[in-house]
């Protein structure tokens, strides 16, 4: 086994996560964190900066295939429940890193192809993918 098998959810997540980080910084973002665990459990997997703003970046990674498309777009997988998680983490980060810019979720849909190993077909950069909703999402 080479460790690229289509079931293998950590290669694919690893290849994810890699080409997301390789796209920030292609747009002008510098890698702050990546795979970033907070006290309470919420993991962020990259935290970005450019010259305004904080990125918290949740990767989800597909194969594609015919079956692949009856499980939807990878962002739907960002439950609410996730989002809660991620906004914590954040807050947990934000909390040991002060900072004055401004923040925003994210999420990268990364498409590979079932080869081994796989190839990236397609980026789907979501900005702004979810928001801290004081009230609904803060949850102090």
């Amino acid at each position: 086994m080479n460790g690229f098998e289509p079931g293998n959810m950590r290669a694919r997540g690893d290849i994810g996560e890699e080409t997301a980080a390789q796209y920030l910084i292609d747009h002008k973002c510098t890698i702050a964190a990546r795979n970033f665990i907070a006290r309470n459990g919420g993991e962020i997997d990259i935290i970005a900066e450019n010259e305004v703003r904080i990125l918290f970046v949740e990767v989800k990674s597909r194969y594609v295939s015919e079956a692949s498309l009856h499980y939807g777009r990878p962002a739907a997988a960002v439950t609410w429940d996730k989002q809660k998680r991620i906004i914590s983490a954040a807050r947990a980060y934000l909390n040991a890193h002060p900072t004055n810019k401004a923040i925003r979720f994210d999420v990268a849909e990364i498409f590979l192809s079932k080869d081994s190993p796989p190839t990236v077909l397609d980026i789907n950069y979501i900005k702004g993918a979810f928001v801290q909703v004081k009230g609904r999402n803060s949850y102090e």
